[in-house]
This record gives C-alpha cells, sequence and structure tokens, in this order.
C-alpha cells in the first residue's frame, strides 16, 4: 500500500513538472545567398492583447544599440528570405529596414522573398508580428554586407 501511495504520488508530482512547461516563443529563418540564419524573438506575447512596443527592444528599434544581435552575411543583389511560424503568419507580420515597412500590407503567408540592395554598412531588418495597430512579437537581425 505504502509502494502504491508514493508511486501515486511521484507520478503527480512528474505531471505537475511536464505541465509547468511554457512553449517556447516562435522563431524565424532568414537567409540570403547560401548562408542563413534562426531568430528568436526579442519579445513575444502569448495572450492576443499584444505587446506595449515600448517596453519591446526600443533601444535596437530605434536603432541606438545593435550589439548582440543574430547577423547574415549578404551581398548586393542577392534575394533574401524569411520563413515565419504558421502563429506569426495568422497574425499578420511585416518587414521593416529602418523603420520602414517593405510591404503596404501586413502579411498572411509563411514566406517573403525580395531582391536586396545591399548598403555599404550593416542594417538591422526588423520583423514584426501583428496587424497594422498592434504588436504581438519582433524579431531583429542585422544584414552584414561587410560580411559577405
Amino acid at each position: 500500500m505504502k509502494k502504491t501511495i508514493g508511486l501515486v504520488v511521484g507520478l503527480v508530482l512528474a505531471g505537475a513538472g511536464i505541465t509547468g512547461c511554457e512553449k517556447p516563443p516562435p522563431a524565424i529563418s532568414v537567409w540570403s545567398g547560401s548562408d542563413s540564419v534562426n531568430v528568436k524573438a526579442q519579445c513575444w506575447s502569448f495572450e492576443d492583447a499584444g505587446l506595449d512596443a515600448r517596453n519591446c527592444a526600443q533601444d535596437i528599434l530605434q536603432g541606438t544599440r545593435t550589439d548582440g544581435l543574430p547577423s547574415l552575411p549578404t551581398q548586393p543583389g542577392n534575394t533574401f528570405g524569411i520563413s515565419v511560424d504558421p502563429d506569426v503568419a495568422e497574425s499578420g507580420w511585416q518587414i521593416r529596414v529602418n523603420g520602414q515597412s517593405l510591404t503596404p500590407e501586413p502579411l498572411d503567408t509563411n514566406y517573403f522573398r525580395a531582391a536586396y540592395a545591399a548598403p555599404a554598412q550593416p542594417i538591422v531588418l526588423q520583423v514584426v508580428a501583428g496587424g497594422l495597430g498592434e504588436i504581438r512579437g519582433v524579431w531583429l537581425l542585422e544584414l552584414d554586407p561587410t560580411a559577405g
């Protein structure tokens, strides 16, 4: 009887540990030429309410900090592509460079591909999940023509 109670208690505690796991935020994949990088979200809201943009990587979004960002080597004229998780596509997402969106409307597909006229200096590419008025997640990476 004591072994059975101990086994039941052990299983309950193990189950509690399993249910306590938190799902990781979605990542995106970005490629150019033969190089690719998997980028973790700087911030992600599992809630439908969205994020307060002021609390999400503002120093990077405003261009005052780029250290520690994933970097992707690029070359002028190369195509680059972005692949997003279905949760991100469902929310709608935009690609921004220097605060300017590369698409007139948020995308609702899992994939985007475009030709890229790389500038001489590295730039920060922003992928922003959410509609026009709401941010659900932000991914940032540096496109670096000097490394290509």
